[in-house]
């Protein structure tokens, strides 16, 4: 047992590159590339395949998805395992770039919250939106302003999207 001292670990792939004039360590760049291929494979998923039809169907009202045969103790169970892997791959490509704490990925759960409440509740494309918005305004609030100023600017977005459109930009009625 640790107690809540700070942590880390070292990182395992080393190195640098330069993307368009930005330099990059190898962790970093694995770690967008896992994050683009899980989204766009999540959204196939989602979109494509019969379990994903059966998800979608489970989220939106289980007792309708059982009246039309879905098991929806057995899709609950496997949406909370893909949950759970998709968890753990984060936590573990994270890990190298960050320290290791109890509240590891609350930063990024509010965020990610944030970022489907901009795009819409039920819109994968809606939340790859609001998570660019999220990072635009964190990479020029932060640059330009302090980091502070970046994260009251990404909750008064979410006020006023909430006020103009309370669906999220692409999120339907």
């Amino acid at each position: 047992y640790y107690g809540g001292a700070v942590r880390t670990i070292p990182a395992v792939i080393t190195g640098n590159i330069t993307v368009f004039g930005v330099n990059l360590t190898l962790q970093r760049l694995l770690l967008g590339l896992v994050a683009i291929v899980a989204t766009a494979a999540m959204y196939w998923v989602l979109s494509a395949t019969r379990f994903g039809k059966a998800m979608r169907a489970v989220s939106i009202d289980h007792e309708a998805a059982m009246l039309q045969g879905i098991p929806y103790r057995r899709i609950a169970f496997q949406g909370f395992a893909v949950a759970t892997f998709l968890g753990a791959v984060a936590g573990a490509l994270l890990a190298p770039i960050s320290v290791i704490t109890p509240v590891l990925g609350s930063d990024y759960l509010i965020k990610g919250f944030i970022a489907v409440i901009i795009g819409g509740l039920g819109s994968v494309p809606g939340a790859i939106v609001g998570s660019l918005f999220i990072a635009m305004i964190e990479s020029v609030g932060g640059f330009y302003y302090d980091p502070s100023v970046a994260n009251l600017a990404i909750f008064v977005l979410v006020m006023v999207v909430l006020l103009v459109k309370p669906n999220g930009l692409l999120g339907s009625k």
